[in-house]
């Protein structure tokens, strides 16, 4: 059997890779060892674990569609109450451990559904009861696999071009030599300090084989499982009581906590608070896990709760299941445990009432779909989860493998997850590691939302096969943070998009990593010549340079995504107070106090506004992330909209046109915002964004610094007419020389956000783009003359850090910084003297460039016209003018050195004019484009051969230009 990708393993990642393919216009075999798609979500029997803000975004658009698909099942086929059927979010199981703990047949029965259209077509063949047992390969391909039927042992031969091993397992990985690895890597290996000092390759997280139960009337006690004896005695060294018992570690603290088991306690779903920074939530396993909440159901309509069985104590880590002699067999030892749980709980666990024993749990092999209610005894047939949960998988040996370093808060701080130049997903879960076979207790790391490079789907030899699980580039310890539901969904999506990627180029996916050249332009681009887009035959290090930074997200599609919204707004569905959400890029502690104030307000004399959500999104992926939430279905109400997407977020028509609300509001004084300041926010006649910042960069400077390294002070060189880009950058060479501390900072920049680079360039005369924005100006003599002067100071004379290398300095890392006005609050309580003066003066004299934010109103939020009347609140004149401290404003009133200088009392009426009031009248503004996302990308990843010590500048330059010209041409 044949077809253009064939994915081995119908979990979740197998899915959705096939879901991908499948919508791209592929064949797909899909196969599946157990009788259920879905894997850790439905034979497995794990309610999804997911981040906190889940209902909001950081999931892909799918995921989304799986979610809400589930809920409308529950919706269209359940009696539920009125009140249940009527909330957006709703959790059937009111389970504390996610946001929507539901029965795993309702996920199977939307699996199917999403997949359904395909099998009717015959573009998918689903073959199950099928497990990999061969594989043929030729070289570094995988030709073929050989599948065995579960039960019968007949085989199957399956060939693709491309082969996405998405089993719980890897287990293609040995059948096809792929090298991978098991287990604990060692810290020499990795740098991870929770790693060990030698490798431990059989030291694996435990498995847990799930069951399901209720409790109602009768004796519903099972057989006693013949293993019983052994674990009631068991005893783990660190569990602090028998493993048969409601005590064990504390996963964060690994304190010995008591839990309680209180069976249907009758609780009311709506006050369960599904979010693990707040609660844990184990603290009755009843609800911990809890599938069905009859109190969400029509009286009678279900008897008892359904309670999930995934605890501490039905962890199996005595031996691991993988690169073993007889795999099923400790899979067997593993459901013994299980059951002799199940029996522990029907006869010996501790009641509150004294007793012991709860005869009325009845095992349901029927929600689990291995059996009936009641089934129970031997392990083949044993009612509990089809599959055991597999939280640990074989791992490819990738191109780039994620180490604990790129996603430890501990280590990474304030600074957030690496982010990855060929980043194609994300996620979020803390470092998650259950007991494991080498006798570690859990191993609990706090972490922050990361993303997923797609080096680490890419094994470092064979070509044609892709990881589509929990087998990436991950090591044991961050294992624990990319193994849960939404980002192996997201990995699953990846593979079956790059599958596609590359057979409608004919490429290779290590050639799609390295190679500029085969980046799309547009989905709908023709596929490039192969031999133009040949990757180097041999990888290149981790840390060497990746020129190809591809992003399969909605980064190419901003307009067409924001085209969607421009259909008209949805109603609100909330009976009550409305809650207003708005995203912004600042998460500074002073501008949040600020907006809260304001917002607190409003509120109070507005009853139909209960709250205000300020939302702050890290800068770097602030517009990705945005317009990823809005083609979600979950747009905010308001939103700030940086200068680079205005002509997107304008001409697209996402945005509510403000004029009429803006001057009905009494005291407004429309009429005085600055046709300047508003220009790039309009649109035929219309305002769609309100300016709400309008702020000059400048050069903050560290005079204690820059005095200890002799060097003249900017303000000294202002005074003598010599404050120029050579002198500026002599003066930071000389503090990097003479103190150790960088020299310089862009701040924003880090090598990716290269639109701030016009801070410099623009002292040249140079042009990202021509005015009308058709004609690329990367290749102008006066660009190739900046670019060279700032390679030379960064890689020779060392006034700017150069890549993988960071200064803060509000931190009082680096001697100068060219920054807006809005960072002056971080210097509120710092030790140094410190200046704010103009940009240096570049060959083409004095120049000024600015950084405009503008504050829209979203056309699909739920909540339009009230979220219209709040901005119309927030911009009045008397908020505007608190609101100057941080922001500029374009109200001529209040752009004088005085009238700032009161709201701006760490900076000086002088520093004011020169950098603000005299900017906003000279200066220009940051590149902005129509497909300005589509351009950010590629003019990245053009520019990163810049970014080396031997780079050909103007060679590099002429590449920028011929990869976006087709781009500025549309």
């Amino acid at each position: 059997m044949r077809a253009e990708v064939l994915v081995v393993g119908g979990g979740l990642g197998g899915v959705a890779a096939a879901l991908a393919a499948l919508r791209a216009g592929r064949t797909v075999l899909l196969t599946e060892e157990y009788d259920w798609l879905g894997g850790q979500l439905t034979s497995q029997a794990v309610p999804p674990d997911e981040h906190s803000w889940v209902e909001r975004f950081g999931i892909t658009a799918s995921y989304r569609a799986l979610r809400d698909g589930i809920r409308e099942h529950y919706r269209r086929w359940y009696p539920l109450t009125d009140r249940a059927r009527r909330a957006t979010a709703l959790n059937p199981g009111a389970g504390h451990v996610s946001r929507l703990c539901h029965e795993p047949q309702v996920a199977v029965a939307v699996l199917e559904g999403m997949l359904a259209p395909y099998r009717g077509s015959g573009r998918l063949r689903v073959l199950q009861p099928y497990r990999p047992v061969a594989a043929d390969t030729d070289g570094d391909q995988v030709t073929g696999v050989i599948a065995a039927h579960r039960h019968t042992g007949d085989r199957l031969h399956l060939t693709a071009p491309y082969v996405l091993d998405a089993t719980e397992t890897g287990e293609l990985l040995p059948l096809t030599g792929t090298e991978y690895v098991t287990g604990f890597e060692s810290r020499a290996d990795t740098g991870e300090p929770s790693a060990p000092e030698q490798a431990q390759p059989t030291n694996m997280q435990a498995v847990s084989v799930c069951f399901a139960v209720d409790h109602v009337d009768g004796d519903h006690t099972i057989d006693k499982p013949a293993a019983y004896d052994f674990w009631r005695a068991y005893r783990p060294p660190f569990w602090g009581d028998r493993m048969l018992s409601f005590r064990s570690p504390n996963p964060r603290t690994l304190e010995i906590s008591e839990r309680s088991f209180t069976p249907n306690p009758d609780d009311d779903p709506w006050l369960v608070q599904a979010d693990q920074r707040v609660n844990p939530g184990d603290g009755n396993l009843w609800t911990f896990r809890r599938i069905a909440a009859r109190r969400n159901f029509a009286p009678g309509a279900y008897d008892s709760d359904i309670c999930l069985v995934n605890w501490p104590m039905l962890d199996y880590f005595e031996q691991p299941v993988i690169d073993v002699p007889d795999p099923d067999a400790r899979i067997a030892a593993a459901r013994e445990l299980s059951l002799s749980v199940l029996y522990w709980l029907q006869t010996e666990a501790p009641r509150a009432d004294g007793g012991t024993g709860f005869p009325s749990l009845r095992l349901r092999g029927d929600v689990t779909g291995n059996g009936t209610a009641g089934t129970g005894g031997d392990v083949t047939h044993s009612g509990l989860a089809q599959a055991p949960y597999i939280r640990e998988s074989r791992r490819i040996r990738a191109e780039y493998t994620v180490v604990e370093q790129d996603l430890s808060l501990e280590i990474r701080g304030d600074k957030g997850a690496v982010g990855y130049a060929d980043s194609v997903g994300v996620g979020m879960y803390r470092i998650d590691l259950h007991p494991s076979t080498g006798g570690d207790n859990y191993i609990d790391v706090a972490s922050c939302p990361f993303e997923i490079p797609l080096g680490a789907l890419i094994p470092r030899r064979v070509e044609n096969l892709l990881p589509a699980g929990k087998n990436i580039g991950t090591t044991h310890i961050t294992n624990g943070s990319y193994r849960l539901h939404p980002v192996e969904w997201n990995i699953g999506e990846v593979a079956g998009l790059l599958a596609d990627f590359c057979l409608a180029r004919r490429v290779t996916p290590r050639a799609v990593r390295y190679t500029p050249a085969c980046w799309p332009t547009s989905r709908t681009a023709s596929p490039t010549k192969a031999s133009s887009c040949v990757g180097p035959t041999s990888p290149a290090t981790e840390e060497g340079h990746i020129s190809m930074k591809i992003r399969l997200t909605a980064a190419v599609a901003l307009t067409a995504l924001l085209g969607l919204t421009a259909c008209g707004g949805d109603s609100a569905e909330s009976d009550g107070p409305a809650t207003l959400r708005m995203t912004i890029w600042s998460a500074n502690e002073a501008h949040l106090k600020l907006f809260n104030e304001i917002a607190a307000e409003y509120t109070a004399n507005k009853p139909e506004v209960a709250a205000i959500d300020f939302d702050p999104i890290p800068l770097e992926n602030y517009t990705t992330t945005l317009t990823t939430q809005i083609a979600g279905g979950n747009p905010p109400d308001l939103a700030w909209v940086m200068e680079n997407a205005a002509p997107d977020f304008v001409n697209s028509g996402a945005l509510v046109p403000l004029d009429d609300t803006l001057k009905a509001t009494e005291g407004y004084t429309f009429d005085e915002l600055a046709p300047a300041a508003t220009r790039l926010w309009q649109a035929d006649g219309k305002l769609y964004a309100y300016p709400f910042s309008t702020s000059p960069f400048g050069v903050f400077v560290n005079t204690d610094l820059l005095t200890e390294a002799g060097a003249k002070a900017p303000a000294e060189l202002i005074s003598a007419g010599q404050w120029t880009w050579p002198n500026a950058l002599a003066a930071a060479t000389a503090v990097q020389a003479e103190t150790g501390k960088a020299g310089l900072v862009v701040r924003d920049f880090d090598y990716k956000s290269w639109d701030y680079l016009s801070t410099v360039w623009t002292g040249w005369g140079a042009r990202a783009w021509s005015e009308d924005g058709k004609t690329c100006g990367f290749n102008s003599p006066e660009m190739v003359d900046a670019m060279t002067a700032l390679h030379k100071a960064i890689f020779v004379d060392k006034a700017l850090p150069g890549p993988g290398t960071t200064a803060d300095f509000f931190a009082g890392e680096a001697g100068m910084t060219i920054a807006q006005i809005s960072r002056a609050s971080l210097l509120a309580d710092q030790k140094f003297d410190w200046d704010l003066v103009p940009l240096p003066a570049g060959p083409k004299g004095e120049y000024a460039v600015i950084g405009q934010g503008g504050m829209g109103v979203l056309k699909k939020g739920k909540n339009a016209e009230l979220a219209a009347d709040f901005l119309a609140y927030l911009t009045n004149p008397a908020n505007s003018a608190k609101l100057a401290q941080f922001f500029p404003p374009p109200r001529t009133s209040l752009l004088t050195a005085e009238t700032l200088a009161k709201t701006n009392p760490l900076l000086s009426p002088e520093q004011l004019q020169q950098v603000v009031i005299d900017g906003i009248a000279d200066g220009v503004v940051k590149p902005s484009h129509t497909g300005q996302a589509e351009l950010n990308q590629a003019v990245r990843a053009a520019l990163d051969p810049l970014w080396q010590p031997n780079a050909d500048v103007r060679s590099v330059l002429d590449g920028v230009c011929s990869t976006i010209n087709p781009l500025l041409a549309k």
